[in-house]
C-alpha cells in the first residue's frame, strides 16, 4: 500500500447545500508507542462551501481501531452541516482575524 489512499470521495446535496465526502488512509510514521511500519491512519471527512470558504470536519483513528471506532466517526461525519446565516453571521471576508 501507498503512503496514503483514497478510499472514497462524493457529494451529496443537503438541505440545498452540498457536501463533499472524503474516507482515506494515510501512513504514520512510527513512533515509540507504536513501532509498526505498516500502520495507518483512517480517515472521514465532510467539507462544504459558503461564499468561497470552505468549512470541513475531519475525523481520524488508527486503522486498527477502525472496526470499533469507524461506524462513530462515520456518522460523526455524516452530520456535520452549516447552519442557515443569522443576522450575527460574520463571513471570514469581513472579520478574517475573527477565524483565527
Amino acid at each position: 500500500m501507498s503512503e496514503s489512499s483514497v478510499l472514497d470521495a462524493h457529494a451529496s446535496e443537503i438541505d440545498g447545500e452540498l457536501y463533499w465526502y472524503y474516507e482515506y488512509l494515510v501512513r504514520k510514521s512510527p513512533t515509540k508507542s507504536a513501532q509498526e511500519a505498516n500502520l495507518y491512519r483512517h480517515y472521514v471527512a465532510s467539507t462544504a462551501e459558503r461564499e468561497g470558504y470552505l468549512y470541513s470536519l475531519s475525523a481520524s483513528t488508527l486503522s486498527k481501531e477502525w472496526t470499533k471506532m469507524g461506524p462513530l466517526l462515520e456518522q460523526t461525519v455524516a452530520s456535520f452541516r452549516l447552519l442557515p446565516p443569522t443576522d450575527n453571521y460574520v463571513p471570514p471576508y469581513k472579520d478574517p482575524w475573527r477565524f483565527w
